[in-house]
């Protein structure tokens, strides 16, 4: 099975969200994710992951739509390995053809995140009501046969 759930933050670049209508509606942007706390070396500060996405059809025109630069998303999707060829510049001067492994994640489905600005003026995403209202919390409770009505 191949599946990816990520949630971060959506970055469309510095030209903001540009869809390639010639190929299926075709978005590409990145998803910064933050790592986790036990991922990153004590004393240092937050780190960040950019993953590469690419979203198509209904679901990009819809991120065109309402996704802003830097809004808090959940993406559901699958991981696609490709191989992609570059020219390189050798010590010596001359250019040379490689061919470098890339992961990108192809987006199934969004789901919007709420956001709440912070004191460093950034965003972090916060439990919604609903969210909220179906935590479960777990209660020590002795019941003896007595208790019970059968």
């Amino acid at each position: 099975m191949n599946k990816v759930l990520l949630t971060g933050v959506v970055d469309y670049g510095k030209n903001g969200a540009q869809m390639d209508t010639s190929k299926s509606n075709l978005l590409r942007f990145t998803l910064r994710v933050k790592k986790p706390k036990n991922q990153i070396k004590e004393g240092s500060n937050e780190i960040y992951e950019f993953i590469d996405c690419v979203a198509f059809g209904k679901t990009s025109e819809m991120m065109t739509s309402y996704v802003k630069q830097l809004s808090p998303v959940t993406i559901e999707g699958s991981l696609n390995v490709y191989n992609q060829n570059v020219k390189i510049v050798k010590q010596d001067g001359s250019q040379a053809d490689t061919s470098i492994r890339r992961m990108s994640v192809l987006v199934n489905q969004i789901h919007f995140l709420p956001a709440q600005s912070n004191n460093q003026g950034t965003t972090e995403s916060k439990p919604t009501q609903t969210q909220q209202q179906t935590q479960t919390k777990t209660y020590n409770i002795e019941i003896t046969d007595e208790d019970l009505p059968f």
